[in-house]
């Protein structure tokens, strides 16, 4: 007897969630005051001081702007696989360390996979993390978020990356967007405009 075949997509994905339920400790689907009111719903936790991940359930169901026209499932998939890559390499490469011993307390690294169900009103209702991609933040501190550096890596259906983008946004470090070549170095930059790492794809 042949066992119905499944779609390597959908078990990457499931298996993403899967490993998000256990890392979190709580089940994903469940019912919200969030997801009644139809905005971004996900989990976010700490890994050490200085790292944060917050991941977004991205219900198929609840799909909006962009996304309600192209799913692009491959690429979504591949960006949550980036984004728990990516948290290791921060881990094994103490980054976080790094940012405790040279930048004090004036930033932290959070990583976020795509929104696909949170229309974006300023920007004519289309969903403003499309096309899929990981969100790589350095916010500031001192307030929380006064300023961001954030990188977007894109990812393609056959699961690569394909750009990097980094917007520089508010305070005196202020640069504007960023599209890197392949190859490019880019700084993150911390409120007092003291390189904190370099990135490239």
């Amino acid at each position: 007897m042949r066992s119905p075949h499944i779609p390597r997509v959908v078990v990457m994905r499931l298996l993403t969630l899967l490993l998000l339920a256990l890392m979190v400790g709580q089940p994903l689907l469940q019912t919200s005051p969030a997801l009644a009111a139809g905005i971004s719903i996900g989990d976010g936790w700490w890994e050490t001081a200085n790292l944060r991940l917050h991941f977004f359930w991205n219900l198929y169901e609840r799909r909006d702007g962009k996304y309600a026209e192209d799913w692009s499932e491959n690429k979504l998939t591949a960006a949550d696989t980036f984004m728990f890559g990516l948290r290791q390499a921060f881990l094994d490469m103490d980054i976080t360390g790094h940012i405790s011993r040279n930048h004090g307390n004036r930033v932290w690294v959070e990583l976020n996979n795509t929104q696909t169900n949170y229309p974006d009103e300023y920007h004519s209702k289309q969903i403003y993390d499309y096309p899929p991609h990981v969100n790589i933040h350095l916010p500031w501190r001192n307030p929380n978020w006064s300023g961001d550096t954030n990188s977007h890596l894109y990812t393609s259906d056959a699961g690569q990356v394909t750009g990097l983008k980094v917007n520089y946004t508010t305070g005196k470090c202020t640069k504007g967007p960023t599209q890197a070549a392949a190859g490019t170095w880019v700084s993150k930059r911390d409120s007092a405009c003291k390189v904190v790492y370099e990135e490239s794809w």
